[in-house]
């Protein structure tokens, strides 16, 4: 009896427990459980950053990831204005680009940067090119004002903008002036200078020397030679500063504390805020701090009651020593290139590579003996081998193809224009022109593709996708004549003819991440998606077409951890037959 009892009056523990847990649950939502902090905005897998306080609102940046295919992973990047009283946000503009500096608020306008080129395109823009805009919050108009390599900029009053470079020279930046009469170089500071903004008449900066940490200091633009000033000069790191009254208000990593932090230009008093969340940038507003933190959701913007709590730390900037420069940082062990022919995976197939040169290769030598090679010649210039037995003819054929960009851009529009050649030195000769638009939530492709061996020979094709968060609708359509269609492994017969067209429509959508799980140093599966398709081919020739559909599983796997490719499983049928595939899909 008492054994039963005992076990009751557990069983009754757990049920409190859990009763309690939900009613704790229930009354923390929109509140973080180690403090009172509201949440404001959450956001999975993105950044909320750029936070400006003006006109009775809170604007900032919010960066949203979307995986609308496979391997195909979309960042569109949203201005949004959140009022304080309401609690309402209000999204302004959309932007398929990522910011690369300060925001800033002047009168009724907000002046951004995005960027345009990054150093993923070094033969095509020596650094980071952004685009610096302003968008009118009365007649949301936006508006384009230059373009350069600038690292940050402050707006002043009468419209001039002052902005930042890399000195690439030496070490250092360059200070740059804006304004109707163009771009003029005001001088060079030895320093390297990160954040810009203003304060009164007097600019001040986040800073380094080549051997020391982010500092802020005053900046003196009087002199021929930049001049600086220290306000906090410590052997951390300060950044993403914000002027709000006297105050200077930023994020640093004091004593293993990261937290948001102010400091009064006139009291020279320094204070803690945040002190139950790591605090990555974050504004006052009235009796109110926000701030971005992190919790599992990623990157989340909180308010808190604005609480002040002065601090001391050592003010004495810890210099590193001469031998400790950057210099001596660099990588010394690089691997052997000889490392490139030992295969990372033996069987079934050959697989090597070296992630950092951009090069791998494929072996089959099961069955039909075949090789694949790719490699990165120079930054954006792709070089393609494949040999492979050809069963008609029983012999090797041999194709190369390269492939490089004319115009690469991050920005909404025109988005990439790529050049490429293929040929298999017997009946293929194959220039081919692309030109990719890319929007927040749209993607346009259309290439052209031409036979040098084959009179009149067109190859026209046409891509539409239309992006939801985590899906996509792709429609797609191909128009060729005298000009070889192989059959896909879920067409019929009528796709391999040589004179006709094919419409292509799918649906889109992720079934299940297992992007934790399923693993092995060689072998990686990301995540399964699942496709509903229709299609449709005609041979112009002989008049006969294919009209099906169906359905087909997408799997993310990775050969090598590097080599991405989509393994395709899925069953058509077009009214008479069905036929079940497995396959490998190429681009979409």
């Amino acid at each position: 009896m008492k054994e039963k009892t005992k076990f009751i009056f557990i069983l009754l523990c757990f049920v409190i427990i859990g009763f309690s847990n939900n009613v704790l649950a229930a009354e923390s939502d929109g509140k973080d459980q180690r403090t009172v902090a509201q949440v404001i905005a959450k956001n999975e897998g993105g950044r909320i950053y750029n936070l400006v306080a003006a006109n009775d609102k809170i604007y900032y940046l919010k960066g949203v990831n979307y995986y609308p295919t496979p391997f195909n992973s979309r960042a569109e990047l949203s201005l949004i204005e959140y009022n304080p009283i309401s609690s309402q946000k209000k999204i302004l503009k959309r932007m398929k680009s990522t910011s690369a500096t300060s925001m800033q608020v002047v009168g009724n306008k907000i002046y951004y940067s995005l960027v345009e080129l990054d150093r993923e395109s070094k033969n095509l823009s020596r650094d980071t090119l952004n685009v610096l805009y302003s968008y009118d919050l009365i007649t949301a108009k936006n508006i384009e004002i230059f373009r350069d390599n600038f690292k940050d900029f402050v707006v002043l009053d009468t419209g001039e903008v002052i902005y930042t470079k890399n000195n690439k020279e030496e070490f250092g930046s360059q200070l740059w002036r804006y304004s109707s009469k163009g771009k003029e170089k005001l001088n060079i500071s030895d320093e390297f200078i990160k954040e810009i903004t203003i304060y009164q008449d007097k600019f001040i900066v986040v800073s380094k020397n080549e051997t020391g940490s982010w500092n802020i200091n005053y900046l003196n633009l009087a002199k021929d030679k930049v001049a600086l000033k220290p306000i906090i000069d410590t052997s951390y790191t300060e950044k993403f500063i914000k002027i709000v009254d006297n105050s200077i208000y930023f994020s640093a990593d004091y004593d293993g504390n990261y937290s948001g932090y102010s400091y009064n230009l006139i009291t020279k008093e320094l204070s803690q805020l945040s002190k139950n969340h790591p605090s990555i940038e974050g504004i006052p507003y009235q009796d109110k701090y926000y701030f971005v933190s992190l919790n599992r959701q990623g990157q989340t913007l909180y308010k808190e009651k604005l609480d002040m709590m002065p601090i001391t730390i050592a003010i004495e900037k810890k210099r590193l020593t001469s031998e400790n420069t950057a210099d001596d940082y660099k990588v010394k062990n690089r691997k052997d290139q000889l490392g490139l022919f030992k295969p990372l995976i033996k069987f079934p197939i050959f697989i090597g590579g070296n992630i950092f040169t951009g090069n791998y290769y494929v072996i089959k030598y099961l069955g039909d003996f075949s090789v694949n090679f790719e490699s990165k010649l120079s930054n954006s210039l792709y070089l393609g081998i494949s040999s492979f037995e050809d069963e008609d003819d029983d012999k090797i054929t041999t194709e190369v193809s390269l492939n490089s960009p004319l115009y690469l851009s991050k920005l909404s529009g025109l988005s990439v224009v790529k050049l490429g050649y293929s040929t298999d030195f017997n009946e293929k000769f194959n220039p081919n022109l692309a030109a990719s638009f890319s929007y927040p939530r749209q993607d346009i492709v259309v290439s052209e593709e031409v036979n040098l061996k084959e009179e009149s020979s067109t190859n026209t094709k046409l891509l539409y996708r239309y992006i939801f968060d985590n899906s996509s609708i792709v429609l797609q359509s191909k128009r060729y004549y005298n000009f070889e269609n192989e059959e896909g492994s879920r067409t019929f017969s009528s796709a391999e003819a040589d004179n006709g067209y094919q419409l292509n429509l799918d649906y889109i959508h992720k079934l299940k991440e297992v992007r934790n799980n399923l693993w092995s140093p060689n072998y990686f599966l990301k995540d399964i998606y699942g496709s509903i398709f229709m299609d449709y081919s005609k041979d112009l020739n002989e008049g006969n077409y294919d009209f099906s559909g169906g359905y087909e599983l997408l799997f993310e796997f990775k050969f090598a951890k590097y080599i991405p490719v989509v393994p395709r499983l899925g069953i058509t049928s077009n009214g008479e037959d069905f036929k079940g595939y497995f396959g490998i899909q190429g681009d979409f």
